[in-house]
């Protein structure tokens, strides 16, 4: 016996939850941005940082196509969307036979580049709002707001995770230089 879904309606208690606890955020004088200079800066390095590790990846996966740099480059670059470029990188870990002896850090490598993915693309795609009263930074990350309540489902941002996912994308770039290294016969 198959029990149907439950389809999903808007709930009213939900919404009213979501409204009440969100409508005391904030002085009500707010810049619709990312309007603090240190946050700006660590921004920016975030997504500079990630640009560099989208270019390490092609290392990561000219050793899973078994051709150099280069041709691994143009492959990567012509893919736009970073999640068809992991489901790239994923079916050729995972199905090509020249692979099959690849150790476990080619998946993990794999992961955390989608997870940081996942959080830059948060961050990248989110919609920012900076109390001019006392500079606390809110964020609303896509589809964190499915009840479309606006000011009242932004939570507070602490810019430390800035810091933290930088650090992140710079354990990653190291953890790829010493998992694939980089073969500076094939380089020259």
């Amino acid at each position: 016996m198959n029990t149907p879904p439950t389809p999903k309606r808007f709930n009213l208690q939900k919404w009213r939850e979501k409204f009440i606890q969100g409508s005391q955020q904030g002085t009500g004088h707010f810049a619709l941005a990312l309007a603090r200079d240190d946050a700006c800066s660590e921004f920016a390095l975030l997504v500079s940082e990630f640009t560099h590790l989208e270019h390490q990846m092609e290392d990561f996966v000219s050793r899973l196509m078994g051709t150099d740099r280069e041709v691994a480059a143009l492959v990567m670059r012509s893919v736009i969307s970073i999640s068809a470029r992991i489901d790239l990188m994923q079916a050729l870990l995972t199905r090509a036979r020249r692979n099959q002896s690849k150790s476990v850090e080619f998946d993990e490598i794999i992961r955390e580049f989608k997870s940081i993915k996942n959080v830059r693309n948060a961050f990248v795609h989110g919609r920012w709002q900076t109390d001019l009263n006392d500079g606390t930074i809110y964020l609303i990350k896509p589809g964190e707001d499915p009840f479309v309540m606006n000011n009242s489902a932004m939570q507070a941002f602490d810019i430390s995770e800035f810091k933290s996912l930088r650090n992140r994308i710079n354990d990653l770039v190291i953890k790829i230089y010493l998992t694939v290294g980089v073969d500076f016969e094939k380089e020259q």
